[in-house]
C-alpha cells in the first residue's frame, strides 16, 4: 500500500490512510540509529502546505520543498532516529477521491541514499439535486406552493447542509424556529377561536411552571424584536403586544402557550429526526421556506443547496433555476409562501476508504 505503514530496507514510515480536504496529515519517519546523512528533503504537492515539524533541527524552505538540516538524536541505547511532520492540502478537490504524492529524500555527500514515496489520500463528499419541480404557477387561489426536491449524497464525510432561494440577487428564504412556529400556531388558534376546544380535548404533557415561563420569556423577546410579518402573513402588528400589557393578560397568554406546547414539542422531536435524514447528512434548518412578494416581472427563482463538512470546508453549492409563471390577477401584492421540501434522499457513500484504490494525481 502507498498509504499507512511503509518501509524500505532501512527506513520505516507511516501516514494516515485518508483525510478530508484541508485536514492535517501527520507523517512519521524512523531511521536506523547509525544512519549518517547531511540533509533530509521533503517535497509536497504545490497545492499543499507545511504545518509543523517534530524532533528536527533547523528547517529551510524553497517553494514546496523543506530541507531538514538535522534530527535530535537520543542517547538511549538501541533507540532509532525519528522525526515527523504535518502537511495539509490548501484546496478542495473537484474529484471525490484523489491521491497526492509526498517525497522524502535522505541526502549524504550530494547523493540520495534513501527515498520514500508516500501518498496522501483525500476524500470528499458531494451533493446532487436529482429531481426538482421545473416550474411554479402562481394564481389568486393559493398562497402556499411546495417546492419538492430529491437529493443524493455521494462520497465520504459528514456534512451539514442549508437550502436557500434567491430572486434577482436577493435571498428570499428563511429557516423556521420553534418559537416562530409556536407564535404562528397561537395566532391561528386565536383567529379561529380554537383555544378553548383545544384545552378541553387534550391530555397535556406535564411541564413545570418554570419551563413554561422560560418559553414565554423567549416568545416575549421575539415579539419585542418585531418583524413578525416575516412569520405570519397579514398580521396585526399589535396582536401579540396586547398580551403583555398587564398581569391578567399575560396569564391569559400563558394559558394559550400551554395549550400549544404538546404539538410544538412533538414538532421538536420530528425536527430532530428531520435534521438527520441520513447517517452522513445533517440539515442546518429542517424547515426552510421561501417567503416573499413576487411581482409580475419575476420569471425565475434560483434554488441553492449549500453544504460543508465537519472541518467547515465549504463546498461549491448546488444550484438550479425554477421558472415562475404568474397567473395572478387580483392578489399580485400578496406574499407567497414556498416551503422547500426534501421528498427523497439517496445515498452512495464510500465504504472502507482505508482499503480503497485511489489513482494518483500527477
Amino acid at each position: 500500500m502507498s498509504s499507512g505503514f511503509k518501509s524500505t530496507n532501512r527506513v520505516k514510515s507511516s501516514i494516515v490512510p485518508w483525510v478530508l480536504p484541508r485536514e492535517d496529515i501527520p507523517i512519521n519517519i524512523e531511521l536506523p540509529k547509525d544512519m549518517d546523512f547531511d540533509t533530509i528533503q521533503v517535497k509536497i504537492p504545490t497545492d499543499f502546505k507545511f504545518v509543523d515539524f517534530f524532533n528536527v533541527g533547523h528547517v529551510d524552505y524553497v517553494d514546496n520543498v523543506a530541507v531538514i538540516n538535522g534530527i535530535n538524536r537520543t542517547k538511549i541505547p538501541n533507540t532509532p532516529l525519528y522525526f515527523g511532520f504535518i502537511v495539509s492540502s490548501n484546496e478542495i478537490p473537484t474529484k471525490l477521491k484523489t491521491s497526492k504524492r509526498i517525497i522524502v529524500e535522505i541526502h549524504s555527500n550530494n547523493k540520495v541514499i534513501e527515498k520514500i514515496n508516500l501518498n496522501a489520500r483525500i476524500f470528499r463528499p458531494m451533493l446532487e439535486i436529482t429531481e426538482i419541480v421545473e416550474k411554479i404557477e402562481l394564481n389568486d387561489d393559493k398562497k402556499v406552493y411546495k417546492v419538492p426536491m430529491n437529493l443524493k449524497y455521494i462520497g465520504f464525510g459528514d456534512i451539514k447542509l442549508k437550502r436557500e432561494a434567491e430572486i434577482e440577487g436577493r435571498i428570499v428564504s428563511q429557516g423556521q424556529s420553534l418559537i416562530d412556529e409556536l407564535l404562528r400556531r397561537i395566532y391561528v388558534d386565536v383567529q379561529e377561536n380554537a383555544t378553548n376546544e383545544t384545552c378541553e380535548n387534550r391530555n397535556h404533557l406535564q411541564l413545570e411552571e418554570g419551563a413554561i415561563n422560560r418559553i414565554t420569556s423567549e416568545i416575549e423577546k421575539r415579539i419585542m424584536e418585531g418583524n413578525l410579518e416575516d412569520v405570519i402573513d397579514d398580521i396585526d402588528p399589535d396582536f401579540f403586544e396586547q398580551y403583555f400589557t398587564s398581569t391578567e393578560t399575560k396569564n391569559e397568554f400563558l394559558k394559550i402557550v400551554y395549550t400549544r406546547l404538546d404539538d410544538i414539542l412533538i414538532n421538536f422531536l420530528t425536527d430532530i429526526v428531520d435534521k438527520y435524514p441520513t447517517d452522513n447528512v445533517r440539515l442546518q434548518e429542517p424547515h426552510t421556506n421561501i417567503y416573499t412578494k413576487i411581482d409580475s416581472r419575476i420569471d425565475k427563482i434560483t434554488i441553492r443547496v449549500l453544504y460543508k463538512d465537519k472541518l467547515d470546508n465549504i463546498y461549491p453549492p448546488v444550484e438550479i433555476q425554477i421558472k415562475i409563471i404568474d397567473q395572478r390577477i387580483k392578489n399580485t401584492e400578496a406574499s407567497i409562501n414556498m416551503p422547500m421540501v426534501i421528498k427523497k434522499w439517496e445515498e452512495d457513500p464510500f465504504l472502507n476508504v482505508a482499503e480503497m484504490e485511489v489513482k494518483e494525481d500527477n
